[in-house]
């Protein structure tokens, strides 16, 4: 579990201990307020509300919590976007230790397609590793998050041979997206120093093979011209020594332009030069103009927001709370007062409207009408016989006061 904001959710027991003090305060008033009315009625007041000011602290605490975001646990979200499918490949050969770019070629390319797949987040997206064999780390997906998690993770360790296979990349990027059954326009993109040691007869094929499927092929060259030695370090950074041949002098290592502008060419693709400072952005602009389709798929994600939980949870304490107590009527009265209709039952009665102009006779039968038809007939019938008396209708006031006389309405 993990919180977006965790100083909200140290502070969260102070609103709840306010809250807390000011229902306590307002409990303890009624209270005196009761026992100046009558010793029962304090009684009972002392009685009563006791659990409601543990109740309102509670959901103080539980909102207070919620505003704090908390996360957790995991779910698959079903997808639908308008995608393409995108193949990145990353040359992980021990060539792209070498240090002529910062801090080293692998490193910046990493860095590119970590770029590339934050811009590219709703594409289907697959990711390959290659050195002398080419390595499948995920399929096509719209788990972008299971991409980056294992460019995290590249390393010249994970291959298992040496060396450099470009037409083994190029021809399973064309078989992973000639794959694919959904989704737009097809591309890839491989970061690479085009150090390859197949022949270039065979990377053209490749590169052929991959123009005839439809794939747009993009080429982000790494590293310098000039050849550089190749450092082996520790996992801290500490320089140990550079990388020997066999017989014992160093290996050097350059970018190959000429290899990296033949199979661009042969793909009828895009090379983006090493000394290109956003090479994830002119990428991108390639890939912008490229027809997207609808796709769909599956995709994990960690840590589910959770602060509508504890909304609901002070929502329900606080409606179960209202609900228990006599406010709870005012409410309720005031939501029948919304209803169409209602409304009208606020006007002043006939009866009042009659007395108001002075007509004491017309009063009387409206307060004797309302009283016979159950509109408030206690009240209906004290007005009727209060109005009549002081009109010297003895009769009419007998009747009306005798009627309200039964009435239970303290």
């Amino acid at each position: 579990m993990t919180v977006e904001l965790p100083l909200i959710l140290y502070l969260a027991p102070a609103p709840a201990l306010l809250l807390l003090l000011l229902a306590w305060r307002s409990r303890q008033r009624r209270v005196r307020a009761a026992l100046a009315w009558s010793p029962e009625l304090g009684a009972s007041a002392r009685r009563s509300g006791r659990l409601g000011t543990w109740i309102l602290a509670a959901v103080a605490l539980t909102a207070a919590v919620g505003a704090a975001g908390p996360r957790w646990g995991s779910a698959d979200i079903e997808t639908e976007t308008r995608a393409l499918n995108l193949v990145l490949a990353v040359d992980i050969s021990r060539s792209m230790l070498a240090e002529d770019a910062a801090p080293n070629r692998l490193q910046r390319a990493l860095r590119e397609a970590r770029r590339l797949v934050q811009d590219a987040r709703g594409d289907r997206l697959a990711l390959l590793a290659f050195s002398g064999r080419s390595y499948i780390l995920t399929p096509l997906t719209l788990d972008d998050g299971a991409v980056s998690l294992q460019l995290d993770a590249l390393d010249p360790e994970v291959a298992s041979e040496g060396g450099t296979e470009l037409s083994s990349v190029l021809l399973q990027g064309e078989q992973l997206l000639g794959a694919a059954s959904e989704g737009g326009a097809r591309a890839m993109v491989v970061f690479t120093d085009g150090e390859a040691h197949d022949s270039l007869s065979l990377v053209q094929a490749a590169a052929r093979a991959l123009r005839r499927a439809g794939v747009t092929v993009v080429f982000v060259a790494e590293g310098g011209v000039i050849p550089v030695p190749i450092p082996i370090r520790d996992p801290s950074g500490t320089l140990l020594e550079y990388k020997t041949m066999p017989t014992g002098g160093r290996v050097f290592t350059q970018r190959r332009d000429d290899i990296l502008r033949t199979a661009a060419d042969a793909a009828e693709g895009v090379l983006v030069p090493a000394d290109f400072p956003d090479q994830a952005g002119a990428v991108w602009k390639t890939l912008a103009g490229l027809e997207r389709d609808t796709a769909h798929g599956r995709r994990a994600e960690d840590l589910i927001p959770r602060a509508w939980l504890f909304a609901l949870a002070a929502g329900l304490l606080l409606t179960g709370h209202a609900l228990t107590r006599r406010g709870a009527a005012l409410a309720a009265v005031a939501a029948l007062l919304l209803l169409p209709g209602w409304g009208r039952a606020q006007r002043p009665p006939n009866g009042d409207r009659r007395l108001l102009r002075g007509d004491s006779t017309r009063a009387i039968e409206a307060f004797t009408r309302d009283a016979r038809a159950g509109r408030a007939p206690d009240t209906s019938w004290y007005d009727a016989g209060t109005v009549a008396l002081a009109a010297g209708r003895l009769d009419a006031a007998r009747e009306g006061l005798s009627a309200a006389q039964g009435s239970l309405d303290p």
